[in-house]
């Protein structure tokens, strides 16, 4: 009769079994409810196993024994999820009303200020370490039937697509010159769905039309898909490969440590985003490539490790280039005839069309791009040096006076129920920023908007 959960109810003299026995009708039911359809008995015993707390197991249980089909599972399995959202997910602990009834973000000084700290940290370990501007980096997604869990809400698979989407966007509004390609891992096979471009749209439209599931992950034939592709990369490219991981197994058909030593002779790095639990074989390639290996502790968890692999990483002497020039071509755009359409980029070396930039032309192998492409890569150069922190409290009652009221960027005062009135004062132009606009500055737009103000007002002046 399968496994019976008691639970005791509320007021209830008793407890009684969660499901009814297989084949058999609920107690409650008499002569004429035996001959209603199916559909509303299975809609009966769903709500009542909602009612009684359901798991994911009791689910997959009944689903076994055949006292619900595919479909309720389907639904109880969405509403176990929106349960779990529910329960995890209370944003009303994060506001409180200030003195006007106003709902205001409670202030968490402590967690923007190790934010800062692990971001210039982050910044001084690689601040004047040679950096690979050019990138081809393939993605490897894991599309096995590990993702269809619901650890992560609202499942893995949903989660992970939502973040490699936001991830592709990222990666080329930071790296306009770089190229990323996607390899899907299921039923112990690699397959490559898309070939390196510099097209994000392209990669999200192929990868979401591709989310077929089912089978094992095979690590091996994904690094060697990877690696045969990036073998014919230029050699001032940076090679790269980002494996998001949800399966803790990998079926493979030889050594994969011969493969991931054939992918350090090539000078690629291999780092691994693991959804699940700590897999020892990815924290060993990831040593052996000179990549990192992280395991998500939660959905935010996840984002914030996909997203630290935008930045270029650092170029160590393994796989450095010795420094030469590269040849680069600009093409113009031409309009196509009779179409209001965007025209086609002309390469300036052979005059063959290409459809986007940045890119490579087909016919001579000349890199193409522009030069918004090359500004936008300047600041991983040259980063934007951290604030300074200044605490009214801790200065002289001299030097209170030169403390500003307000942010120079977005105009917030600066009062002790925000950041306890600290000042984030840049180093060069000496404005007072707050800890939002520090992170803006820092993360989006890479420049600061009081140096920017006075290179400004420098021109005019000389203009006049």
């Amino acid at each position: 009769a399968g496994r019976a959960r008691e639970r005791g109810r509320g007021g209830a003299a008793g407890a009684r079994p969660l499901r009814a026995r297989r084949g058999a009708a609920p107690a409650s039911l008499g002569k004429g409810a035996l001959g209603s359809s199916s559909r509303e008995l299975k809609g009966r015993r769903t709500r009542t196993m909602l009612l009684e707390g359901a798991d994911a197991l009791d689910i997959a249980l009944a689903r076994a024994e055949g006292d619900i089909d595919d479909e309720d599972a389907a639904e109880e399995e969405a509403v176990l999820a929106m349960r779990h959202n529910f329960v995890d997910d209370c944003s009303w602990r994060d506001v409180r009303e200030d003195a006007e009834g106003r709902l205001i973000a409670i202030d968490n000084l402590e967690e923007r200020r190790a934010k800062r700290q692990r971001r210039q940290l982050s910044a001084d370990a690689v601040g004047q370490v040679k950096k690979g501007m050019i990138r081809y980096l393939y993605l490897v997604i894991d599309l096995s039937q590990s993702v269809l869990e619901v650890d992560l809400r609202p499942s893995r698979l949903s989660l992970m697509v939502q973040l490699v989407e936001e991830f592709i966007v990222a990666f080329f509004d930071q790296n306009p010159l770089s190229n990323i390609g996607i390899i899907v891992t299921r039923e112990s096979k690699a397959e490559k769905l898309t070939e390196l471009s510099g097209n994000p749209k392209a990669q999200i439209a192929a990868l979401k039309a591709n989310l077929r599931t089912g089978g094992d992950a095979s690590l091996q034939n994904s690094l060697d898909a990877a690696r045969e592709a990036l073998a014919g990369v230029p050699s001032y490219g940076h090679r790269e490969v980002l494996i998001l991981l949800s399966a803790l197994t990998t079926t493979d058909p030889g050594d994969i440590y011969k493969s991931a030593r054939a992918c350090k002779r090539l000078r690629v790095r291999c780092s691994t985003v693991g959804v699940a639990a700590e897999v020892y074989v990815c924290k060993a390639i990831a040593e052996l490539t000179k990549g990192t290996y992280g395991v998500a502790l939660d959905e935010h968890h996840l984002g914030q490790l996909l997203m630290e692999h935008i930045p270029p990483p650092p170029t160590t002497a393994s796989n450095s280039e010795k420094a030469s020039l590269i040849c680069m071509g600009f093409p113009r755009r031409q309009a196509r005839e009779g179409s209001l359409l965007s025209g086609r980029y002309v390469c300036p070396r052979c005059r063959a069309h290409n459809e986007e930039l940045p890119t490579t032309c087909k016919i001579c192998k000349l890199t193409l791009g522009s030069s918004p492409h090359l500004a936008r890569s300047y600041h991983h150069l040259f980063a934007l040096p951290p604030l300074t922190e200044i605490h009214p409290t801790k200065l002289p009652k001299d030097q209170k006076r030169a403390l500003a009221s307000h942010c120079f960027a977005c105009g917030a005062p600066f009062t002790a129920d925000v950041g306890q009135g600290v000042r984030l004062e840049c180093p060069t132009c000496r404005k007072q920023f707050c800890f939002d606009c520090d992170t803006y500055m820092h993360e989006e737009v890479h420049n600061c908007p009081g140096c920017l103000f006075g290179q400004f007002q420098l021109r005019s002046t000389d203009t006049v």
